[in-house]
């Protein structure tokens, strides 16, 4: 998943929703995702076994509900109050299958609201050099060079 969250820039927006929305979307959905991989790594048992991983799975949460902001009225304020919604069973340490389930209903009921495809592949391969100036924009702050 952190390698879908890079390509994210590298897709063209598909037909039905404007650009802006897409990428909206597609980066809520990488991070809402991510943050349920690290609150997975970071509970067992109803407990918290690596409090490091919960805070990502907090920051992640975080970066979803900006990106849920710069989605249409209406998208917009269902998906904040979602995230709300996992933020608050993070706090209460859920399951992490139930938070996953909750990352789920919320990325595919945009996709299918929006009408956008999440999980698409594209038919021409994504340029190299695309790729480079995608990845130094949005990648390298994190990941390094």
């Amino acid at each position: 998943m952190p390698y879908l969250a890079c390509l994210i820039g590298l897709w063209l927006p598909v037909a039905g929703a404007a650009a802006q929305d897409v990428a909206a979307v597609r980066r809520l959905a990488a991070t809402a995702n991510l943050a349920a991989e690290e609150y997975r790594l970071g509970v067992q048992g109803g407990r918290v076994i690596a409090e490091p991983e919960v805070e990502e799975a907090r920051l992640f949460l975080a970066e979803a509900r900006r990106n849920a902001l710069r989605l249409p009225a209406g998208h917009a304020e269902q998906a904040t109050a979602a995230l709300d919604r996992l933020v608050a069973m993070v706090e209460r340490v859920a399951d992490p299958d139930s938070v996953e389930r909750g990352v789920a209903q919320l990325v595919e009921g945009l996709a299918r609201d929006l009408d956008i495809t999440l999980d698409e592949v594209p038919v021409e391969l994504p340029s190299l050099a695309r790729g480079r100036e995608v990845y130094q924009a949005s990648c390298a702050s994190c990941h390094g060079s």
